[in-house]
């Protein structure tokens, strides 16, 4: 599942989002989904074990792996990254591919503070600490409901993250 957020296509042009499609893409097409999913776990679990280990004596060990690990899959990783802005410019252009990135790279800070859960109010100087999750569940279709407009369109985008549909 590849999920756009609005912000982003709001930011983008036809071309820079075909641009930035084909890239995701390119990652299914040259099988960089298979070892994605394990090597964002490890990196975590590493991280998450390096915490719970500071300033004991397994701590150097697991630091020594964590870096050994890090420089494999990053260089991994950088390669692939490469592959999919390749396809991306061959099919759409350059100039959309690299703009695109740009844009993206931009939206990338605002993204991370999201997933943080960090905000900074409007205003305010200092980003304040969020604990937010809203695990929403209903028997109607709610795309329907929005376009009858029974059902708020700006909510229903904010609600809308992961989709499980259900026999």
């Amino acid at each position: 599942v590849m999920a756009i957020g609005e912000p982003l296509l709001q930011v983008l042009t036809q071309a820079e989002l075909r641009a930035v499609i084909a890239h995701e893409f390119g990652h299914f097409t040259g099988g960089d989904t298979k070892l994605g999913p394990w090597t964002y776990r490890t990196r975590a679990a590493l991280e998450r074990s390096l915490e719970q280990l500071e300033g004991t004596a397994l701590q150097l060990p697991f630091l020594w792996y964590g870096r050994l690990f890090m420089r494999l899959s990053l260089g991994v990783s950088r390669s692939q990254e490469y592959a999919a802005d390749a396809l991306a410019a061959r099919l759409f252009g350059s100039t959309a591919a690299i703009s695109a990135l740009r844009k993206v790279a931009r939206a990338a800070y605002c993204h991370d503070r999201y997933w943080e859960r960090e905000v900074v109010p409007v205003g305010g100087q200092k980003p304040r600490a969020v604990d937010v999750r809203v695990v929403a569940a209903t028997h109607r279709h709610l795309e329907e409901r929005v376009a009858s407009r029974q059902f708020r369109e700006d909510l229903y985008y904010r609600l809308k993250g992961v989709e499980v549909e259900l026999p």
